[in-house]
């Protein structure tokens, strides 16, 4: 199958930067700003760059941390609900 690109914005924060995401067999391969978005001019922040990382997470989106202060050893994983 031929690789193709699609334009969209990012959604992971509300800056709703412009990327275009080089997609192949149905699945993104690589993550980039798009120049010519009128907001973000090509640029991403660091969640938008790790894009694919946090899309392909072995543990994805379902689970999250529960933090019980501050320091080591002071979270433990749950579900994402309840982070």
């Amino acid at each position: 199958m031929e690789e193709r690109i699609v334009t969209t914005v990012c959604g992971i924060c509300d800056a709703n930067c412009g990327v275009k995401l080089m997609v192949k067999e149905g699945r993104v391969i690589k993550v980039e700003g798009m120049k010519e978005h009128p907001g973000s001019g090509g640029r991403l922040c660091p969640k938008g760059a790790e894009t694919l990382d946090i899309a392909y997470a072995p543990i994805g989106w379902e689970s999250g941390l529960h933090l019980f202060g501050c320091g080591e050893d002071l979270c433990e994983l749950c579900p994402v609900f309840e982070a």
